[in-house]
């Protein structure tokens, strides 16, 4: 609104009554100034202006209604943005645009948040599982500790904890199938069976009975021979 005004010239008229200046265009000024206050008022919100006479009295009468509204909003956003937690389900950069929200919320209800404060509600939101790059970061002095810098940060961190969960993830499937591909040898071998000596679990050519053949043959000649 003030830009509205601003750009037709009649912002000071919000400032001061038409008592503390001299300027002989203020009762032109003033009354152009209330019209275009009055429409970028929402209809449910004309009851807060009726009888005011000029644009200082306007500004005056709707600063006073929803300053009241403005601390109880700012309660429940406050309570709100305090209570907020990560959600297990979200990656970081889901977790940062939910609280950024939450964060122009508060400022758009007149909250005052310096950047430290807001660095502050930020790690206080994550899990222990940050505790390794929160750790790090209370060593850096606060000149560091922008907003920007520390979800960098963050970022990084979750990065390195994911590609160790990923080399973790693919030791255990790779011990898995070598597991399961012993275990269906195994059952290959079981399923096996012999054509020469009939049994199960081996081949014929691994057949150990075929194997001893030629000896036994060539043990039967040289008895022979003996004799």
């Amino acid at each position: 609104m003030k830009a509205i005004l601003d750009e037709h010239d009649v912002k000071e008229c919000i400032f001061k009554p038409p008592s503390e200046t001299e300027d002989n265009q203020r009762p032109k000024k003033n009354k152009k100034c209330k019209l275009l206050i009055i429409q970028c008022i929402a209809d449910s919100h004309l009851e807060y202006i009726k009888d005011k006479q000029t644009a200082w009295e306007i500004c005056n009468s709707l600063i006073g209604a929803f300053e009241r509204k403005g601390i109880a909003i700012q309660l429940y956003l406050r309570m709100k943005f305090l209570m907020m937690k990560k959600e297990d389900e979200d990656c970081l950069e889901v977790h940062f645009v939910k609280f950024d929200e939450n964060v122009r919320h508060l400022k758009s209800a007149s909250a005052k948040l310096e950047e430290g404060d807001i660095v502050c509600h930020l790690l206080l939101t994550l899990p222990s599982s940050y505790e390794n790059v929160i750790t790090g970061l209370e060593t850096l002095t606060s000149e560091k500790l922008t907003l920007e810098f520390v979800k960098g940060r963050l970022l990084d961190g979750e990065m390195k904890r994911a590609n160790r969960n990923d080399v973790s993830q693919n030791a255990k499937n790779n011990i898995s199938a070598a597991f399961e591909s012993n275990k269906s040898s195994s059952k290959l071998k079981f399923k096996l069976k012999c054509y020469h000596c009939w049994r199960i679990g081996h081949e014929k050519s691994e057949c150990r009975l075929l194997k001893n053949k030629p000896k036994q043959v060539a043990n039967v000649k040289m008895e022979g021979n003996e004799r």
